[in-house]
């Protein structure tokens, strides 16, 4: 339950920021992503994120997580081996650097998470868990907007 709570709440984080970041099209548009897939994969990791964290519907949607991360991990991939260093906006406003070896290995990490949750195949958290997950995401986003100085 640890991993898939953990790699949840990362999905939240990363969601909810690309949803406050109005330049998130364009950083996803760097990676070659169509402009309606800029638009689906924040609420995808929202609604995956929140599925994982609650513990609904494992290990289906810790499967639905590792497709997601095999993806973006096979995106960072790409743009690495082709020499280009696009902006990660993997967790909106607050990764502007470019990809690097070093976000390869987080997304590695994560989706061994992912698998470790779909072999287990776990039991759900409940709603507090939700709670806790969404608490989270807004702490994290309130810290970064006070950090960037704007509200």
């Amino acid at each position: 339950m640890v991993a898939s709570v953990a790699v949840g709440l990362v999905l939240l984080v990363a969601g909810a920021a690309k949803l406050r970041q109005a330049g998130w099209p364009a950083t996803a548009a760097a990676f070659g992503a169509p402009r309606w897939l800029a638009v689906v994969i924040p609420w995808a990791e929202v609604t995956v994120g929140a599925l994982l964290v609650s513990g609904a519907g494992l290990p289906w949607t810790a499967l639905a997580a590792a497709a997601l991360l095999a993806s973006f991990t096979a995106a960072v991939a790409v743009r690495l081996r082709l020499g280009q260093a696009v902006p990660c906006g993997c967790f909106g406003e607050t990764s502007p650097r470019p990809v690097g070896v070093a976000t390869l290995v987080r997304n590695l990490v994560l989706l061994g998470a992912c698998t470790g949750a779909v072999l287990t195949g776990t039991r759900p958290g409940g709603p507090a868990s939700v709670a806790l997950g969404a608490a989270g995401a807004a702490a994290f986003l309130v810290a970064t907007r006070a950090r960037a100085g704007t509200r």
